[in-house]
């Protein structure tokens, strides 16, 4: 049987942006929780844009909750290189919960938590936020069914 110690108050999925930006809002609030992603921490900005990609707001709006921008460059873009380095760095540097190479294969609500199973079992919380981004499932329009296939 579960005990209330071995339920987390949340659990983020997606260590991305928007993920590390909700941990580090959990964690200033003293909260128990853990960052899952399937992959590496910014993954899909590592292997889902092309490598001339730069982020389409210049450096000093580009900061993460809790930062200020400091460097030579504010009207800037930086590379999504940069940016992986940039979320690697914030989640170092803030402790966030953060376990890459953890994928979360189901994701049930069960008697007001949630129930996340993960290769290594099931794990237990009050809340879930999904931060996975939108680069993961393709959205195609109805009328792309009357395209030829080759296109």
């Amino acid at each position: 049987m579960m005990s209330g110690t071995d339920i987390l108050d949340a659990v983020v999925i997606g260590a991305g942006w928007a993920g590390l930006g909700v941990s580090h809002a959990l964690t200033q609030r003293g909260l128990r929780h853990r960052v899952l992603e399937r992959g590496r921490i910014g993954e899909t900005w590592r292997t889902q844009r092309w490598d001339s990609f730069r982020i389409n707001t210049p450096n000093i709006q580009t900061i993460m909750p809790g930062d200020t921008y400091v460097g030579p460059d504010p009207d800037g873009a930086m590379t999504s290189g940069e940016f992986v380095a940039l979320l690697e760095d914030y989640a170092g540097r803030y402790g966030l919960p953060v376990e890459t190479g953890t994928p979360v294969t189901d994701l049930v609500a069960s008697d007001g938590l949630y129930r996340l199973v993960l290769p290594s079992g099931p794990l237990w919380a009050r809340n879930v936020v999904i931060a996975s981004s939108n680069q993961n499932c393709p959205v195609r329009p109805p009328f792309s069914a009357l395209l030829p296939p080759e296109v």
